[in-house]
């Protein structure tokens, strides 16, 4: 799903089910990701994965910038996530700020000039034979004026509708591994 939010802003969104695995256990992936673990879909005698592993086409790293106990995502605190996307043709590296990491939900932000310009948001929640999941990104600043002429004028140079379908693809290949 594609859309403009108010004032110019984009939002996209997916969702799928994550069989076999709780909410609990999205939670501990994402605060684990930069850890190597070994697994082999039934107990830990498996080959070493990792984050890049998640998604090997797109995934190059995350990097806790802060927090003595921070192995991936930790609430309030910054971390370094590398990415590619498009076949390789667009590299992002950006820092996050991790706003929220429980058993629901894992959101975080990212600032550009002081300002949010980027939230990212999953959910998630306990269904039948695994877990619901829902990715939403929100890409635009929410300031008064500024926002509204950065959102329509700028925004679209720089977070176009295929760099969003491309999260898209991008986000729908990752839940689809997560199992």
């Amino acid at each position: 799903m594609l859309s403009v939010a108010g004032r110019g802003k984009f939002t996209s969104a997916s969702n799928d089910t994550v069989r076999d695995c709780t909410p609990e256990m999205i939670r501990w992936w994402f605060e684990n990701l930069v850890r190597q673990t070994t697994w082999d879909g039934i107990g830990f005698n498996g080959p070493e994965i990792s984050y890049h592993l998640w998604h090997h086409r797109d995934h190059v790293s995350v990097a806790p910038l802060t927090g003595s106990h921070n192995k991936g995502f930790a609430t309030h605190e910054k971390s370094r996530i590398t990415e590619q996307f498009n076949d390789h043709h667009n590299k992002i590296e950006v820092d996050v700020y991790t706003e929220r990491l429980d058993d629901e939900e894992f959101n975080f932000s990212i600032k550009k000039f002081g300002f949010t310009a980027v939230h990212l948001n999953h959910f998630y929640s306990a269904e039948g034979d695994g877990s619901r999941c829902y990715a939403e990104n929100v890409v635009g600043l929410d300031v008064p004026l500024l926002g509204w002429l950065f959102n329509w004028v700028i925004l679209p140079f720089i977070y176009s509708k295929r760099t969003a379908e491309h999260w898209i693809r991008h986000n729908v290949e990752e839940t689809g591994r997560s199992e």
